[in-house]
């Protein structure tokens, strides 16, 4: 688990809280009694994703996504590939046949130009039927998508040596690219 998305949960614990209770006390004042009960279990984590739309933490991932702008990696280096190899099952990464993958390839991405991509709205399913994305699945998808490449970016400045303490990523995450990195040695 990432320290900065249990920053996030804790935050979205807090604001909930105080959402009952302040609805509590707007029954109170009109008389009423309020049966809304304060339950951190029904906080959404920020680490799963559903098809519901952008969710409470939708503002802080903004804050954490707009802080990384650039974006070097490069899919064609036969170092990168190496580095995706090794940290595979991250699932940082689709198919490379897919749009999804080639949206990730392009290094200037526009939120309204991925929301109306067609070939990403469309959806291939076992049975050869398409199935179309509602506009809160694209918005969840460009969450995804967007926080795939803050994360990819981040993973790969620490395996090219740029990044000594990778602020927000997991342990994990970190000996996975050191792995690599001695691997790709």
């Amino acid at each position: 688990m990432l320290a900065v998305e249990t920053a996030f949960w804790n935050e979205a614990k807090r604001r909930e809280s105080e959402r009952v209770a302040a609805r509590h006390e707007r029954m109170r004042a009109e008389g009423k009694t309020s049966t809304a009960v304060y339950d951190p279990s029904r906080v959404q984590k920020p680490w799963t994703w559903r098809s519901t739309g952008m969710g409470p933490l939708f503002d802080l991932d903004e804050a954490m996504i707009a802080s990384v702008r650039t974006f070097d990696f490069d899919l064609d280096d036969d170092g990168f590939q190496a580095f995706l190899k090794a940290t595979y099952h991250l699932h940082l990464c689709r198919s490379p046949q897919g749009a999804y993958w080639n949206a990730l390839q392009d290094r200037h991405v526009d939120e309204s130009a991925f929301l109306s991509n067609e070939r990403l709205r469309r959806a291939e399913e076992h049975a050869g039927t398409t199935h179309m994305f509602s506009d809160d699945e694209m918005h969840g998808h460009w969450r995804i998508f967007s926080r795939t490449r803050v994360y990819i970016q981040g993973a790969w400045d620490v395996f090219v040596g740029r990044l000594d303490v990778p602020d927000g990523f997991a342990r994990r995450a970190l000996s996975i690219c050191e792995e690599a990195g001695k691997a790709h040695a």
